[in-house]
């Protein structure tokens, strides 16, 4: 793989879906927000915090340059976004288990009378 990509490029793709698990979760968050109701709020606030808490990001956690960090911020930045919609699509966000519903349904064919 090392003559197709660098491995310093597929460490920073690693890193940088990493983060846009983060980035997209709190993006997330912040969409319950009454005043963030369009699109460009959404695209305005991943830029923001892509590039924002990127830095910091790497340099904390994997000892990387601020370079690295920007590269990261960039590739986030397009990520988030698309990660969001595959999972959306997966069902692996709007899921919601059967399990979580209070009441059950019995059909008439399986019901046990009693006698009194």
């Amino acid at each position: 793989m090392e003559n197709l990509f660098p491995s310093n490029l597929v460490e920073l793709l690693t890193i940088s879906v990493a983060f846009s698990f983060i980035i997209m979760s709190l993006i997330q968050k912040l969409k319950k927000i009454t005043i963030i109701n369009r699109d460009i709020h959404i695209i305005i606030l991943n830029l923001i915090f892509s590039f924002a808490l990127s830095v910091p990001f790497v340099k904390y956690f994997y000892n990387l340059t601020t370079y690295d960090g920007l590269w990261v911020g960039l590739f986030t930045f397009i990520g988030a976004p698309t990660l969001y919609k595959v999972f959306k699509n997966q069902k692996v966000i709007t899921y919601h288990p059967e399990s979580l519903n209070d009441t059950i349904t019995i059909p008439i064919s399986k019901e046990i009378k009693y006698d009194k």
